[in-house]
């Protein structure tokens, strides 16, 4: 799952986009509710290392610091989207059943 990139450098674009990447592709392969919500903890939870890289920003000087935000900013937000996304579809093939 995405959500295991040990020590994310907010700095890193590529590191960002890769995880970014890895949690898209996490999100379209769930195939539950259940399953999504696992993703989104993953992806969003209190130990995912978008979040953790987040913390990390105060630390950074401050001429870095709109870069990593931007950065992380832009990963949470497409991840999110596409989780209330795959809520809906699933939500509905749910309740067609």
């Amino acid at each position: 799952m995405a959500g295991n990139a040990p020590d994310l450098d907010p700095l890193d674009e590529a590191a960002v986009n890769a995880v970014r990447e890895a949690g898209l592709g996490d999100i379209a392969a769930a195939d539950s509710l259940d399953a999504l919500k696992a993703v989104r903890a993953a992806l969003l939870g209190d130990q995912a290392p978008l979040v953790t890289a987040n913390r990390t920003i105060g630390s950074l000087e401050p001429s870095k610091r709109g870069l990593a935000g931007k950065n992380l900013g832009q990963a949470r937000k497409a991840l999110t989207e596409a989780l209330e996304a795959r809520k809906e579809v699933l939500a509905a093939e749910h309740e067609a059943r």
